[in-house]
């Protein structure tokens, strides 16, 4: 009896308690936000458009306001894997939060912390009915906790990271977090709220009208959409957490603007002080507002059934009332939108009143638009304007009706096309049959008397009502046809009446099969047809679109159609394997294709902490001469992933591994004899290969003789010995007086260059260097007379070219070991030649590197600029000493310089007239 008495107690106790738990997850839930405009990175993709409805109804193109979903969702387990694709080792518990705020940083306790799993995220916002970016997706699809007094809050365990944000008052929080056992601090700021009102004429809202923010920095051209969005019932858009909407640079901020617009023709831009963001809401003034209604006609006033893109050009883009601060985007407002199939108009909204448009359309197989003449857009405000868009006179189209043999129409279909004339595939397009089955298409004539249509329709994509029509059998049947099509004339309609999809015949059927006899799932087959007049460095083989299955998982396939003209091959490949080919002699042949499985090199490679990614290679070389040039096989090796790397594709054969570095002429080592088999291969000798003590790293600066640092660049020549013991010459280069080279040895003679310095050579070792270059005296040379001769204006070069071998090459060319950037060097820069402009006087200082015999060259110009014509003459070879006091007499023939300077201002007028001449002719 007593025990009776309790249970009604516990029951009522429980249901109580039931009530309160239930009451305070209804508080703690997030409250659905009001029904505004949500921000839209212009970087964030986005999400998938739904399937266009096939009706002849007319199609508005506008923006539709959509409820945000609050529900909380927690996130499936999922396997983790980082960046490249490996195992996240996950602990214990899920990750942690820690808010705080302010420097250094404190906790901050009680915070409200959403999270949501970016797989959950991402499912939700592709079921979102608009995008939301991803700092909204924790309050708008995610689950809410409150941090604990120290500002920590426990995440649950996950394979996948979590968006997480945090709130505490007006402060705002925001990051990605990763599924590890560890604490994630993410830090309050201000939160910050821009709200848009937009109104006709200063007065009646105006409501579901588009409208964005821009942002722009000064000296970077016109400014980007941040954020994109519509205004709700009331005229009003909000932009949450503008904070995280706005791009914040790296570095020193350079000046910008912001501007908020309605994103409609003529409409009035504002600008605003972005950063903070004004706590006030920004008014925008809307134009009077109508909708322009495109039909897509043929040549005889007939719309269009066909898909295509219309819009409006010329339109007027939005203007700043006042002083413009920066450049809008010039496509911010694009009045355009998709033709669906069908006879139905297309109706672009928020088009301005009182003026003109001028439409267009573009075909999918025709990529010049069809432009209309202008015509009156929108006389009052909310009117519709209708606007015929012709198509060009070299434009033509043809009609029909899809039918399955028992007559039923094929409505609501997209049925696969080409374009044949007797030898060759000339396009292929989709066909859209609407109601009763009827299509059409807009194409440009052709020069053939006659051509005909492919047609495919695979039945599992039918609609519904075709497959019903359908007898039972084969899940993979092919619908098809083949229709000749008459000569193709401008400004005609060819109608081909009632175009029947039936059954086709097997073309080919067959097996793919691996090197081992395994059936392979999934492969690519396809027929090819070889072209006779490709070029001989060009692939003559192309595939044929419609001849094209998958093998199903018995390796079977079946090609359906008609014989294709020429000659024909069946190809199957896949990722995993080597692709192969049989001949197509005759219809309902019958194949088998063998295709190589694929080889797969693992390995890990160390390499020096300080070596760039990207500076080293690991190429795959057959030790068959003949295969080399097909089958070699590269890739750039990195740190990342502890070195370890994948080769594929390999044939299967012997291989020797090189693996080089930027720059350096020889291997830093050598694997011969690696075997690849089909399938994964591994090696011992790559298991690892520890490569840190195989290259050495010089650090080098230049500094004077003071023990002051130098800005030069030029070439440096650094000489090691090969493998072989042969001498090689490596080239690098200073650059403003520093240079960082790796060589494959730990000592090194450097020969180094600088422009007015001597050319100095020394033995250093691998690690951080100073290269004293001393500063050099130009050589002094002195030409009487020559001034005179040439006159006071006259830019004129004396240049010095060495003669006889220094010993060094002729030319320097080097590779850039950080960055990959090719570079070279001319006899300039390594000492070989130098010059200087003759001055007022006869003498003239000559900067060299070393001492040695040149030849003095004379370079006048026509005139004072260095842009007249030039001409040179040779003053003899003379011995020149670097650091040198006492000039070197160059004596002239003073006859020869009179000639030389005649014959080069008649050039001079020669040309002037030529030019004086042509500008007549214009």
């Amino acid at each position: 009896m007593r025990s009776r008495s309790v249970l009604p107690a516990l029951c009522v106790t429980g249901a109580l308690a039931f009530c309160g738990w239930l009451f305070a997850a209804v508080l703690q839930a997030p409250l659905p936000p009001q029904p505004t405009a949500t921000p839209q990175r212009t970087d964030a993709r986005a999400p998938s458009e739904p399937a266009p409805v096939l009706t002849d109804s007319p199609v508005v193109a506008e923006r539709s306001l959509a409820p945000r979903l609050a529900a909380p969702l927690a996130s499936p387990p999922t396997k983790a894997v980082d960046d490249d694709g490996e195992p996240v080792a996950q602990g214990e518990g899920g990750p942690k939060v820690r808010v705080v705020r302010g420097e250094p940083a404190a906790a901050v306790p009680n915070a409200i912390v959403y999270f949501v799993a970016v797989d959950v995220g991402r499912g939700r916002q592709a079921r979102h009915g608009h995008p939301v970016p991803e700092f909204e997706w924790p309050e708008t699809f995610g689950e809410r906790i409150e941090a604990d007094d120290e500002g920590i809050a426990q995440l649950p365990t996950s394979e996948q990271p979590y968006l997480c944000a945090v709130r505490s008052g007006d402060e705002f929080g925001f990051d990605r977090v990763p599924p590890r056992d560890h604490t994630r601090a993410i830090a309050l700021a201000r939160d910050e709220t821009v709200t848009l009102v937009t109104r006709y004429g200063g007065e009646e809202p105006a409501t579901e009208v588009p409208v964005a923010i821009v942002q722009g920095f000064v000296g970077a051209g016109e400014g980007r959409a941040v954020w994109t969005g519509t205004t709700d019932r009331r005229g009003r858009a909000v932009v949450r957490h503008f904070q995280l909407v706005r791009e914040n640079r790296q570095g020193a901020q350079p000046p910008e603007h912001f501007a908020a617009t309605a994103a409609v023709p003529g409409a009035t831009a504002k600008a605003f002080t972005g950063r903070p963001a004004p706590a006030e809401a920004i008014e925008l003034s809307v134009p009077p507002l109508g909708s322009v209604r495109l039909t897509v006609v043929d040549h005889r006033g007939e719309p269009v059934l066909s898909r295509a893109t219309v819009g409006l050009r010329g339109v007027v883009q939005p203007k700043f009332a006042d002083q413009q601060t920066l450049a809008l985007p010039a496509r911010l407002v694009q009045p355009s939108a998709e033709k669906p199939p069908g006879s139905a108009p297309v109706v672009l909204a928020w088009q301005g009143v009182g003026g003109s448009v001028s439409a267009y359309a573009r075909f999918p197989l025709d990529r010049q638009p069809v432009h209309a003449a202008a015509a009156p857009g929108p006389k009052t405000p909310s009117a519709t304007a209708d606007v015929q868009v012709p198509l060009r006179p070299d434009q033509l189209v043809v009609a029909g009706r899809f039918a399955l043999a028992d007559g039923t129409p094929i409505e609501h279909a997209v049925v696969n096309a080409a374009l044949w004339n007797q030898a060759n595939e000339l396009w292929t397009t989709n066909l859209d049959s609407v109601r009763e089955g009827c299509f059409d298409l807009v194409t440009t004539p052709t020069n053939d008397v006659e051509t005909f249509l492919e047609l495919r329709l695979d039945a599992k994509n039918a609609p519904p009502a075709v497959r019903n029509a359908l007898p039972e059998g084969d899940p993979g049947l092919r619908l098809g046809a083949r229709v000749r099509v008459p000569q193709l004339r401008a400004r005609s309609r060819i109608e081909l009446g009632v175009v029947t999809l039936a059954p086709l015949p097997a073309l080919v059927t067959g097996y793919v099969l691996d090197d081992l006899g395994v059936p392979v799932v999934d492969a690519d087959v396809h027929v090819q047809q070889e072209d006779p007049q490709a070029p001989k460095d060009r692939d003559p083989w192309r595939m044929l679109s419609l001849f094209r299955t998958r093998s199903a998982g018995d390796g079977s396939f079946r090609i359906d159609g008609f014989m294709p003209p020429g000659k024909l091959r069946v190809r199957a490949d896949t990722d995993l394997h080597f692709a192969d080919s049989v001949p197509l002699h005759a219809q309902g042949q019958d194949v088998r294709i063998r295709i190589e499985r694929n080889g797969i090199l693992r390995g890990r490679i160390l390499l020096p902490e300080w070596l760039p990614d990207g500076a080293a290679t690991l190429t795959m070389r057959p030790l068959d001469e003949t295969l080399r040039q097909r089958n070699t096989r590269s890739i750039e090796l990195s740190r990342r992933r502890g070195g370890r790397f994948t080769v594929e594709p390999l044939r299967m054969g012997r291989y020797d591994a090189l693996v080089t570095v930027r720059n350096l002429r020889d291997p830093v080592a050598v694997l011969p004899d690696v075997f690849v088999q089909p399938g994964e291969s591994r090696d011992a000798r790559l298991q690892p290969l520890d490569l840190r003590a195989a290259v050495h790293r010089y650090r080098l600066r230049a500094i004077d003789q003071g023990g002051m640092p130098l800005a030069v660049d030029g070439p440096i020549l650094a000489r090691v010995t090969t493998p072989d013991g042969k001498p090689a010459d490596l080239t690098f280069r200073w650059q403003k007086g520093a240079a960082e080279l790796i060589v494959a040895s730990h000592v090194a003679n450097f020969t180094f260059f600088g422009r007015g310095h001597q050319t100095v050579r020394t033995l250093l070792a691998a690690g951080d260097s100073d290269v004293v270059l001393p500063a050099t005296r130009p050589a002094v040379v002195t030409i009487p007379g020559l001034r005179a001769l040439l006159g006071p204006y006259r830019k004129v070069r004396i240049s010095a070219v060495l003669i006889g071998d220094t010993g060094l090459p002729a030319n320097l060319q080097g590779t850039d070991q950080r960055n990959g950037e090719r570079f070279a060097f001319a006899r300039w820069d390594l000492g070989r030649s130098s010059g200087a402009w003759l001055g007022a006087g006869d003498t003239v200082e000559i900067p060299l590197m070393q001492d040695g015999r040149y030849e003095i060259l004379l370079r006048p110009h026509a005139t004072d600029s260095e842009q007249s014509p030039q001409r040179e003459m040779s003053l003899g070879r003379h011995a020149l000493r670097v650091d040198s006091w006492t000039p070197v007499r160059v004596p002239i023939d003073a006859l020869a310089v009179s000639r030389l300077v005649q014959q080069l201002d008649a050039q001079w007028l020669a040309q002037r007239q030529q030019q004086a001449g042509a500008g007549r002719g214009r």
